[in-house]
């Protein structure tokens, strides 16, 4: 990607969604991601996706369609387990599996960036050696809107990342979530003095809000 000669000066807000097989059950399993899409392209703001291998392997034409856009695909695990449970030589497979599917299926777009199921396993040395070996950043973030959390109303969603408006950071969506689309589109909207941008856009490392790296250099971890 080229760099931008005028970069934004301001709190930069980057939106990350994690493409995965729903945790609940959901009336159709694609109708949320496809509205997401449509929401990302109708207003040309970038959106990163994080793709379980096994859900890209189920939906090739919507990871194409994803890739298509211009958008970031990083890899959100193969089966979706939490690495904390893994062995050493599991959570390696894992990460194996999953590159394996998004690169066959994406063989023309490169898979830098990686988020851990659950956000768990960062700390774990044999997670840390797996990304770097394969040139995988880690990626946290700042805000959750816990959109897949029917507890949480919509409102109280919205106020989970109404700061990021204001602050940036980086904001965890769900590919599943008949809501996420349209939290997606009122924090694009009601932006102040965020900028919306690409990963690739937001400087290395992130600092989070609560003082958290949650990006990391390549290879920083070996």
């Amino acid at each position: 990607m080229l760099l931008d000669p005028d970069p934004p000066t301001g709190p930069r807000l980057t939106i990350t969604v994690d493409v995965e097989h729903p945790n609940l059950p959901v009336a159709d399993a694609t109708a949320s991601i496809e509205a997401i899409l449509d929401v990302a392209c109708s207003h040309g703001q970038p959106v990163n996706f994080f793709v379980q291998g096994r859900w890209a392997s189920s939906y090739p034409s919507l990871s194409e369609r994803m890739a298509a856009m211009g958008s970031n695909l990083g890899l959100h695990g193969h089966a979706h387990i939490d690495f904390r449970r893994l062995s050493n030589e599991g959570i390696a497979a894992e990460v194996e599996e999953g590159l394996a599917v998004l690169n066959s299926v994406l063989s023309y777009r490169p898979v830098r960036y990686f988020r851990f199921p659950y956000g768990a396993g960062a700390t774990c040395s044999a997670a840390r050696t797996a990304l770097a070996d394969r040139g995988l950043t880690a990626v946290g973030w700042d805000y959750s809107s816990r959109d897949w959390d029917s507890s949480v109303s919509d409102e109280d969603a919205w106020l989970r990342i109404e700061p990021a408006t204001r602050t940036g950071g980086v904001i965890l969506f769900h590919s599943w979530v008949p809501r996420t689309a349209a939290l997606i589109a009122r924090l694009i909207a009601n932006r102040r003095r965020a900028t919306v941008v690409d990963l690739d856009d937001l400087p290395l490392a992130h600092e989070g809000i609560g003082g958290q790296v949650h990006l990391q250099p390549e290879g920083a971890l070996r």
